[in-house]
């Protein structure tokens, strides 16, 4: 929907108040907290009803020191194929590092250190249409020296996604609290 102008004089309807409220911002679409487990994640939170999502993780837990990877998956399945391909920059004690994983079978978005608490924000684009599915990951995590990361990829091919799924290249157990928005078409 396009933006309105009001004139000097006009009246601000309750109409139009519903449907330009209605029409912006970031939409719920579910939330809750995953499990303690290697693979957990998502099903049916990405719809054609929004072309582009966020998912706020306000806390991730890590029992084993290791990435936190972040896979698309379809009809319940992860999606593992070598075709995620990726930028890091990392932040770590005043130090910047850059990494470069083309082909790779995951993201790699943060790095808590065990034990520690970790707080990640996926934007996801293109996850249900027969584009190249884009992902903008930044997460933060304090463990006695604060590190942040930025991850910026894509997976190449034109699969359509319908969730997804975090775990740990330590292969420990990951716990998170999360939710998923819905950018507003518009």
């Amino acid at each position: 929907m396009a933006i309105k102008t009001f004139a000097t004089g006009e009246v601000l309807t309750a109409s139009d108040t519903n449907t330009y409220l209605a029409n912006s911002g970031l939409v719920y679409v579910t939330g809750g907290t995953l499990s303690a487990g290697t693979l957990i994640g998502v099903n049916n939170c990405f719809t054609s009803t929004f072309r582009d999502y966020r998912i706020v993780f306000d806390s991730i837990t890590n029992v084993n020191l290791g990435d936190i990877l972040f896979q698309f998956a379809a009809g319940g399945s992860v999606n593992a194929t070598a075709n995620y391909y990726q930028q890091r920059l990392i932040l770590s004690g005043g130090a910047i590092t850059a990494a470069n994983n083309d082909g790779a079978t995951t993201f790699y978005t943060n790095y808590p250190a065990a034990g520690s608490t970790s707080y990640l924000i996926v934007d996801v684009m293109n996850p249900q249409i027969a584009e190249n599915s884009q992902i903008f990951a930044n997460g933060l995590y304090y463990n006695g020296n604060t590190q942040t990361r930025q991850t910026n990829g894509f997976f190449n091919t034109t699969t359509s996604f319908d969730g997804f799924r975090i775990s740990s290249s330590g292969g420990g157990n990951v716990t998170a609290r999360y939710t998923v928005y819905g950018y507003r078409n518009g």
